[in-house]
């Protein structure tokens, strides 16, 4: 056993260099990614997946009457995470190579897969990886075994196959459920960094305060600005007197007020962003100027109409400047947006107003 276990080790490197280069295709921030990104990503996993049975039966260990190596590891791993499906695409490369070179032991190895992606669909309800937040552990053991309880089952089909399947059936069931409890580790560990990051990365995008997008994300989805979609720029009115005469406290009330207000007011297809200190912004997907007149005037009224943050404030009030995005740099849309602002803030305030283009101007006289 320890011969087995020493010849194997590069094997185990093997599966464990190419698993690991496999997981690091894994997107950071796969909810950004565009329907052909995520494509090629899929398809290129699953290439590396379904070549690392190949490599480790290339690189297999000859001993006593058989070969060993760790290839229906990845194929119980692909079929735990994904289903049949997945654990037939990676092993359909070596079933490939298997029929290629159609010898005495091209048969057996056949059944050995079919019947090991059969025994992995049925534990998989019991042993779903994917949808685990842990790596697999002692109690995780029988149903591993399970998996590979009838390994090598077809090299009873050949010559003298009962007296070979007798003498490899020990060493091949604790080599694949001992590789499946390390390909898991290594998947598992990438997916726990994945997830802090993605954590991580979706924090740094929220203000802490209103729960709302921040100005970094906001920045982003500028850029990405479509012709057609508008921009609404919100003010708190009077939101300094606030903090004046009524302290921060009561300030940051309003301001988690205002960010429950958006969060719940909007489409799903909308977007609202602390833009900084009392002022925000909105982004509306695809609303002609008719519609955005009415969407910035009917969230002027309902912010008018919101119960006071604190029971010795007012109700607010908020001005509302808005653009059409029309083509232009999204910079400028931006600052069509602040100018309607500034208008209708100079208007009185608890206004809201569209940005027009100013008129052209009257041709010169002519002498």
């Amino acid at each position: 056993m320890l011969e087995l276990i020493s010849a194997l080790f590069p094997n185990l490197c093997i599966m464990v260099t190419l698993l690991f280069i496999s997981t690091t295709l894994l997107p950071q921030d796969a909810a950004r990614l565009t329907f052909g990104r995520k494509v090629l990503i899929t398809l290129c996993m699953a290439l590396c997946m379904a070549m690392i049975p190949l490599l480790l039966y290339r690189y297999s260990v000859p001993l006593g009457p058989g070969r060993f190596d760790l290839r229906y590891v990845p194929i119980a791993l692909g079929t735990l995470w994904g289903g049949p499906l997945a654990g037939l695409v990676v092993a359909l490369p070596l079933m490939g190579l298997r029929v290629y070179e159609m010898n005495s032991g091209t048969l057996s190895a056949l059944i050995s897969i079919g019947v090991l992606i059969l025994l992995a669909t049925l534990t998989r309800p019991r042993l779903n990886l994917r949808h685990r937040n842990r790596h697999l552990n002692l109690r995780d053991l029988p149903r591993v075994t399970q998996v590979f309880s009838l390994n090598a089952i077809g090299t009873v089909f050949a010559v003298n196959g009962v007296a070979t399947f007798s003498q490899i059936y020990l060493p091949l069931l604790i080599m694949n459920v001992a590789g499946l409890y390390v390909a898991s580790a290594v998947v598992q560990h990438r997916l726990g960094i994945l997830s802090t990051l993605r954590t991580a990365l979706a924090q740094s995008r929220l203000d802490a305060l209103t729960g709302l997008a921040n100005r970094r994300q906001f920045d982003e989805d500028l850029a990405e600005l479509q012709p057609g979609e508008t921009l609404l720029m919100l003010d708190i009115d009077h939101f300094k007197a606030i903090n004046d005469f009524h302290g921060h406290t009561a300030g940051d009330a309003v301001l988690r007020e205002m960010g429950r207000f958006l969060g719940s007011a909007l489409r799903g297809s909308d977007s609202a962003y602390r833009f900084g200190g009392e002022e925000f912004a909105v982004i509306l997907r695809g609303d002609s100027p008719p519609s955005v007149t009415q969407i910035s005037e009917r969230l002027r009224q309902q912010v008018a109409a919101l119960p006071p943050a604190a029971p010795s404030l007012r109700p607010i009030t908020v001005s509302i400047g808005a653009a059409v995005h029309t083509g232009h740099p999204p910079q400028d849309t931006l600052r069509h947006a602040d100018q309607a602002l500034y208008r209708a803030k100079n208007g009185g305030r608890n206004r809201s107003v569209l940005w027009e283009p100013p008129p052209p101007a009257p041709p010169a006289e002519t002498a």
